[in-house]
């Protein structure tokens, strides 16, 4: 991705975060691999950290649903 490109993408999401209301951006998986593994994501309530891991240091994740309720639990 270039780099202008980058930057426009994270400011998009910055403003989005900044009329969050509902914190939907504390945590968001970008990506998965066909098994479903996490191999993107973002973390952020304000300012976010991006983060894409290669295929091979992907480790399995819990479903969207047990994410889901985890973030219910915390906040």
């Amino acid at each position: 991705m270039a780099a202008n490109t980058r930057k426009s993408h994270n400011k998009n999401h910055y403003q989005a975060m900044l009329d969050d209301t509902n914190n939907i951006y504390f945590y968001r998986i970008r990506s998965r691999d066909a098994a479903g593994r996490l191999t993107g994501h973002i973390v952020g309530n304000g300012l976010s950290t991006d983060k894409t891991f290669p295929l091979p240091a992907v480790i399995s994740t819990p479903s969207n649903q047990t994410l889901t309720a985890w973030m219910k639990s915390v906040t």
